[in-house]
């Protein structure tokens, strides 16, 4: 019943890559009298959770949870990349099988920080491809916010880098509740403001501007060369980021004259 193909595939991980439901319930079904593997692995580590999970299969990942305690499942098993199933379901941005591991999280053991070889977590993938709802449902779980990648990139500065105004705005709402530092300053001293102006997201920039008084945000950091994000707007030529600078340098104290060093 475990036997392998020549990539490592079982028949119990086939009908998971297939998004057969009731013949994986039959394998649960079967799993005491025949002793089948559900953590087998083929080549690259997957296993028919990593499957499951993967391809999007909301009701048979509720199958693995509702069974995983009883048969042994590794809900936190790992492939060759170290990524976790529930890392993989962030990365494809499915929102239906995150609420799940949610669901299931506190009373699995299921670790929803947990990071790739990259340092890279499933909250990390949801904000640098712009997924405002994975992000929104992070928040709400108080998951960790604040983690950081192998070059201390943050999931905000990720955000930011990649003008992503509805997840920009969310960390915005929930800065105070779950302690982010809007302020934080990354490889040679930038913001994620500073990267904001640095790609012209005028967006992202007119979020942090209506922020800035209420939320202390700095709008005239300078990173490691002595420049802002005004400087970086003025030597890009973007054209509406400066237009914003001009329009709230009064009421917001933005030193438009401040020199680098």
């Amino acid at each position: 019943i475990n036997v392998k193909d020549i990539h490592g595939r079982t028949g119990f991980l086939l009908a998971c890559q297939k998004g057969y439901a009731k013949v994986v319930q039959i394998f649960m079904d079967y799993a005491a009298t025949l002793g089948i593997d559900f953590n087998a692995k083929y080549d690259n580590g997957w296993t028919g959770f990593h499957q499951a999970c993967e391809k999007g299969y909301a009701d048979m990942v509720k199958i693995f949870m509702e069974n995983a305690a009883t048969l042994n499942i590794d809900v936190n098993v790992k492939d060759i990349h170290d990524r976790t199933a529930f890392f993989l379901a962030c990365q494809k941005g499915d929102l239906n099988v995150v609420r799940i591991f949610m669901d299931y999280a506190a009373t699995l053991g299921i670790d929803l920080n947990a990071k790739d070889n990259n340092d890279w977590t499933g909250f990390l993938q949801a904000c640098e491809k712009g997924y405002a709802d994975l992000v929104k449902i992070f928040m709400e779980n108080a998951a960790t916010v604040n983690v950081e990648d192998t070059h201390g990139q943050t999931g905000f500065l990720l955000a930011c880098q990649n003008g992503y105004a509805k997840v920009v705005k969310i960390f915005m709402d929930n800065a105070a509740t779950v302690g982010i530092d809007l302020n934080a300053k990354y490889i040679n001293g930038w913001t994620a403001f500073h990267q904001a102006c640095e790609k012209g997201y005028d967006n992202v920039v007119k979020i942090f501007m209506e922020n800035a008084a209420t939320m202390n945000i700095d709008l005239n950091a300078k990173y490691d060369n002595g420049w802002t994000g005004f400087h970086q707007a003025c030597e890009r030529g973007f054209l509406n980021v400066v237009k914003l600078f001009m329009e709230n340098a009064t009421n917001l104290s933005i030193d438009l004259n401040r020199r680098d060093k």
